[in-house]
């Protein structure tokens, strides 16, 4: 699969790849679109996109996202990291974060 990440339960994955429903679409070259668009819609699979909210490009201070008090970020990308240092240093910042609101 292309993209960022997916989470699903195994229910979900279950339901996608269900072999009534595999036999009767034909494999395309966008896996996104079969996996999550056509077989995730004859599975009945619920989906959401959530990629702006828990992905975060840049600094944790910038752009805090929040939901019932409870950090929302769970990955960073695009954060140039030069040692191993600066690695553990996000990571706990990543970890530690706290909500203003």
């Amino acid at each position: 699969m292309h993209g960022s990440g997916y989470f699903a339960t195994g229910k979900a994955i279950t339901a996608i790849m269900n072999i009534e429903n595999t036999k009767m679409v034909y494999a395309i070259h966008i896996e996104d679109l079969l996996w999550n668009g056509i077989l995730a819609e004859r599975g009945n699979v619920a989906r959401f996109e959530g990629g702006n909210d828990h992905f975060l490009e840049g600094t944790l201070e910038d752009k805090e996202k929040c939901e019932d008090g409870q950090p929302i970020i769970f990955c960073l990308y695009q954060v140039a990291l030069s040692s191993i240092k600066a690695y553990k240093e996000e990571y706990k910042k990543l970890h530690e974060l706290k909500c203003l609101e």
